[in-house]
């Protein structure tokens, strides 16, 4: 908020799915989750999230943010908002 940012948003993922370089742990953290995520719900909040689905929820967030911005006619409230992991998975799921 000292920047002057009129919006601040913070990303709170989960296990992050995708290559890790130098970091064992995890690699088999990812491997453990890979065996036991299907039976892990998305509802839950230690679910985890693909690098993807984390990068998706981003440009989501920035769209609206900015499409709110660019028809807003009073002045904007500077404030912060939390993105947790649950909120990104629904935000990503893929509708079937």
């Amino acid at each position: 908020m000292a920047l002057d940012f009129g919006q601040l948003v913070v990303f709170r993922p989960s296990l992050l799915l995708g290559k890790h370089k130098g970091r064992p742990l995890e690699s088999i953290g990812q491997k453990a989750f890979k065996l036991i995520s299907p039976l892990v719900s998305e509802s839950l909040s230690l679910h985890p999230i693909s690098a993807k689905r984390v990068a998706s929820a981003m440009a989501m967030s920035a769209h609206d943010i900015y499409h709110r911005s660019k028809y807003r006619t009073e002045p904007q409230i500077k404030h912060i908002d939390i993105i947790e992991n649950k909120q990104m998975l629904a935000m990503t799921r893929v509708k079937k």
